[in-house]
């Protein structure tokens, strides 16, 4: 049973991971005549200094289903496997119309990881669904049980945020402290090696309003603009340390990272980090495995260096950015071709690929679809499995390179 379950959640697509990829939209953007220009922005700051951005997400992606919270806290899921958590309209296990969840209208943000999502409702309690890896639904079940059906996580109040990592699950409550399930391997999250039963505070994290996780390094951002690190991954820390020895514990506690300016947003690519300052620079260390960073072959700063493409910018999500000119630039590896016989490419450098991106509240990146939510309350998507795209269609068979950079308006909207 648990076999035939997890198909169901997961049915196959490639283990490559898609960027947050964009294409000239033909109507609301100006279409770009020279296909994915390579990067040249000029070298000054903004003219006026940025906020720190904290937009609840409103939308989330995990490898094969998608999910979307409107105005009125309903719930909308499509896309493929149980992640949906309702009945479809088409009869399998892929469904590519956005549809309500039933008995959800007090929903206020949510997140997504690999294969299970979180989501955050009005009275402050989360729950979660999706494959137990590392117990990041559930701490005290199976961590190989698939849970089909929204699971309260026990053992937090007052929570304001959520972020759904690779093998972790990170809240945050409302004086600003973090708390986490998940993964524990060579404890990473506190020290001591054992799994955990039952959220637990990270130490020297308080006043935080975001925070992301990936592959061994968690990193967060303070209400002042601070940033910081912590976990088991010493290259991605971006700050000097002293490296453990112990073979059974690789953990090093969250400390801050010298950066240049306050920062405004941060996101984690792979196990590479960024920050964006309130100058429009982005600060970057860390991994830069499948160009993760945007950064030339071979580098991977241990220290925070100031990106070298990338100037002026306003939003920065996982390998994509948005500049104060509405322009948006991707990196990294994309996937296209058929499943059986998938082909790659891998940007190396950030290229712009869209002009006249305005007022983008969210970027969004899944395994094998993206997408981008405006202030509006649109959504656009891309990518490999276009079911997770929202239009009503899902793309069979062969994909060519450009018909996984075109960008779709999907039927969900937050209004």
């Amino acid at each position: 049973m648990q076999a035939s379950m997890k198909d169901v959640f997961y049915h196959p697509l490639p283990t490559r991971a898609l960027s947050a990829l964009f294409l000239c939209l033909s109507v609301a953007l100006t279409a770009c005549n020279d296909k994915y220009p390579k990067a040249n922005m000029p070298d000054t700051p903004l003219e006026q200094p940025l906020e720190i951005i904290i937009e609840p997400k409103k939308v989330a992606m995990t490898k094969t289903w998608a999910a979307g919270i409107k105005d009125d806290g309903t719930l909308w899921t499509w896309g493929s496997g149980a992640g949906k958590i309702r009945s479809t309209t088409t009869g399998n296990h892929v469904d590519p119309t956005p549809m309500p969840v039933e008995g959800i209208n007090d929903a206020v943000a949510i997140s997504g990881g690999i294969s299970h999502m979180l989501l955050l409702r009005k009275d402050g309690t989360v729950w979660a669904w999706g494959f137990n890896y590392d117990g990041v639904v559930d701490p005290k079940a199976g961590t190989d049980i698939p849970v089909g059906e929204l699971r309260k996580v026990e053992g937090l109040e007052d929570i304001v945020d959520v972020s759904a990592g690779s093998h972790n699950s990170f809240f945050i409550n409302k004086n600003g402290e973090v708390y986490a399930i998940g993964s524990n391997k060579q404890g990473s999250m506190n020290g001591i090696n054992e799994p955990l039963t039952a959220p637990i505070k990270l130490a020297n994290l308080k006043d935080i309003v975001a925070i992301y996780n990936e592959g061994g390094i968690v990193l967060a951002l303070d209400n002042k603009g601070e940033v910081y690190t912590t976990g088991s991954s010493v290259g991605s820390l971006g700050r000097e340390v002293i490296r453990s020895t112990n073979e059974e514990i690789h953990y090093y506690p969250a400390e801050k990272v010298t950066l240049p300016r306050k920062a405004v947003d941060i996101a984690v690519t792979g196990i590479g980090c960024m920050a964006l300052l309130d100058n429009g620079e982005v600060w970057v260390w860390g991994n830069s495995s499948l160009a993760g960073l945007g950064l030339p072959k071979g580098q991977a700063p241990d220290l925070p260096i100031k990106h070298p493409y990338l100037n002026r910018i306003v939003n920065i999500g996982d390998r994509s950015a948005v500049d104060v000119d509405g322009n948006l630039y991707i990196w990294g590896e994309i996937g296209y071709g058929s499943y059986n016989a998938p082909s790659t490419t891998i940007y190396r450098t950030p290229i712009k690929i869209a002009e006249n991106m305005n007022n983008p509240a969210l970027l969004v990146n899944g395994n094998d679809a993206s997408g981008v939510l405006t202030k509006d309350g649109e959504l656009y998507a891309w990518g490999w499995f276009s079911g997770m795209i929202g239009t009503g269609e899902s793309r069979q068979g062969q994909a060519s390179r450009d018909d996984v950079l075109t960008v779709q308006k999907s039927l969900f909207t937050t209004h």
